[in-house]
């Protein structure tokens, strides 16, 4: 054989049991176990509830009837933008209207007679009863000088007796006549004096009915509060309605709150100041930022109620 041959077979053959050693202690040992290692990191754990809920406004502005009466007109129509103060619809006021006009009549026919009363009375009256009592005062003032005068003659027997008799009888007729208009003209201050409280209560009530008709008269007319939206409109031109029945509803419809009912074992985890974000099905890419506040439902602690308000895109 050839030696170039024969040293090549040594090598492999040796080389195979070198490998065969290795082979042999390696299958004596125990695997190796491998462990994976990662660092970790603090975050935030979301849990999430559904609820049903309703959407309304934040400030609503509820217009109700304040008389029994008909719808006459109505200017707008429901979901309408209006203006502050832009006339929504009308009432029929017509028999307010005329009972107003009326009242008026009465306030003034009261006010002058109070007027007439705090001045003294009426001029013409309050001139007669002072110059008839002035007259039958000089009347008798004048029978009372005759009267000194006969007696000083008949002391002289330059007038008789029978005169004198004569005037004495006179003199007391116009000195009750003194009288009985003194007592009247005094009946007349009392009468102005009753007349003047009188008259000023009169006032005080027929501006009371004035007023009262004017505020029915101006009830006829609805006007929208605020600017903002009329989501509701649910009578129609012709409806009879009565006080307190509904007109009409409006509100600012860009400022809203959403209330959700929800359980109490599903939000009575959340400490207070906790952060809560609202999502709204119909707005889906809108995400509100909250935070737990205070239970509202006192009478049903099982059933609490949720809000969140918002300004409307």
């Amino acid at each position: 054989m050839d030696r170039r041959l024969r040293n090549r077979l040594l090598f492999f053959l040796l080389a195979a049991a070198i490998l065969a050693y290795l082979l042999f202690l390696l299958s004596g040992r125990q695997p190796v176990t491998k462990l994976s290692a990662v660092v970790p990191s603090h975050e935030n754990i979301v849990s999430s509830i559904s609820s049903n809920g309703k959407v309304e406004p934040i400030s609503p502005f509820v217009m109700r009837a304040q008389l029994d009466t008909f719808v006459e007109k109505i200017s707008v129509l429901e979901g309408q933008q209006v203006k502050k103060g832009q006339l929504l619809l009308e009432l029929n006021v017509k028999d307010a209207a005329a009972l107003l006009a009326q009242a008026r009549a009465r306030l003034l026919k009261a006010q002058d007679d109070f007027r007439s009363a705090n001045s003294g009375g009426r001029t013409d009256e309050a001139a007669r009863a002072t110059g008839d009592l002035a007259k039958a005062i000089a009347q008798r003032d004048q029978l009372q000088r005759n009267h000194d005068a006969l007696q000083r003659l008949v002391a002289q027997q330059a007038a008789t007796r029978d005169e004198l008799a004569s005037n004495e009888l006179e003199l007391t007729k116009a000195q009750a006549e003194v009288t009985r208009l003194t007592a009247a003209k005094n009946e007349f201050a009392r009468g102005v004096h009753l007349d003047t409280a009188r008259g000023s209560l009169q006032v005080q009530q027929a501006q009371s009915e004035v007023a009262a008709l004017e505020e029915k008269v101006r009830d006829g007319r609805i006007t929208a509060p605020s600017d903002g939206t009329l989501y509701s409109l649910p009578v129609r031109e012709g409806d009879f309605v009565k006080a307190g029945d509904l007109l009409a509803e409006m509100a600012d419809l860009h400022k809203v709150r959403v209330r959700a009912f929800v359980y109490e074992p599903e939000i009575g985890a959340l400490r207070p100041n906790e952060p809560v974000r609202i999502t709204w099905d119909a707005l889906p890419d809108h995400i509100w930022q909250g935070r737990r506040k205070a239970f509202r439902n006192k009478l049903f602690p099982a059933a609490l109620a949720a809000w969140a308000s918002f300004c409307a895109p």
